[in-house]
C-alpha cells in the first residue's frame, strides 16, 4: 500500500511539472566537456601538507592536510572546457565558509560581463538562479552562492544544470553539466 502511495505521489508530481520547467533532454551535442581539475602540489615545508584526490564521476574532491597541525581543508571542483580550443571556460567548487556555511565558488573567463549575472538552470525549476559576480582580475571573475535547498535536491538527484554567462563583448557562453558524483563525493567525507 506504501509502495502504491509513493508511485502515485512521484507521478501526480511528475504530471504536474511536466511542460512546467527546464528539461536538457533534447540537447544538440555541446562544444564543451567536464574534466578533471590541473592540480599543483601544496604549499608549505615537503611533507607537511598531504593532498587526497579522489575522482567521482565528474567531481574531484581535494583534499589538503597539514600534518603538523591536524588540519584538513577539502573542496569538490569540476572544470569545464572548450572541446574546440581545449581552454578552460568555468569552473565551481563546493567549499566552506569560515563560519562553515556550504557555498558554490565559480569561476569564470576574466572578460565576463559582471554586469549580467550567471544563470544556472535546473531541470524541473522554471525560473533560473542569477548569481552575481564578487570580484574580477586579469586571470578570473569570481562568484559565490550559498546551498541552499534547491540546489541541495539538485545536487541530491544528480541532476544534470545549465550554466550560462556572458562576455563583455556579448557573446554568451551556455553548457550543461552533471552534479553526477557530487552527492558522492560529500558523502565521503562523513
Amino acid at each position: 500500500m506504501i509502495r502504491n502511495r509513493k508511485y502515485i505521489a512521484g507521478l501526480l508530481f511528475v504530471l504536474v511539472f511536466l511542460g512546467k520547467a527546464v528539461s536538457f533532454a533534447n540537447e544538440e551535442d555541446s562544444i564543451y566537456t567536464v574534466h578533471p581539475p590541473q592540480l599543483s602540489v601544496p604549499s608549505g615545508k615537503p611533507g607537511e601538507i598531504r593532498r587526497i584526490i579522489m575522482q567521482f564521476h565528474y567531481w574531484t574532491l581535494i583534499c589538503d592536510e597539514n600534518k603538523t597541525v591536524k588540519q584538513g581543508i577539502c573542496n569538490v571542483t569540476q572544470t569545464i572546457y572548450n572541446d574546440k580550443e581545449g581552454n578552460k571556460v568555468f569552473s565551481w567548487s563546493l567549499v566552506s565558509t569560515k563560519g562553515g556555511q556550504p557555498v558554490m565558488l565559480l569561476r569564470t573567463l576574466p572578460n565576463a560581463n559582471t554586469n549580467v549575472p550567471i544563470q544556472v538552470f535546473m531541470e524541473g525549476v522554471k525560473k533560473p538562479l542569477l548569481i552575481s559576480y564578487k570580484q574580477c582580475n586579469k586571470e578570473i571573475c569570481l562568484a559565490q552562492y550559498p546551498i541552499g535547498p534547491v540546489l541541495m535536491e539538485q545536487i541530491s538527484k544528480s541532476s544534470n544544470v545549465r550554466i550560462s554567462y556572458q562576455l563583455k563583448e556579448g557573446k554568451t557562453l551556455s553548457f550543461v553539466t552533471p552534479f553526477k558524483g557530487l552527492s558522492e563525493a560529500l558523502f565521503s567525507l562523513q
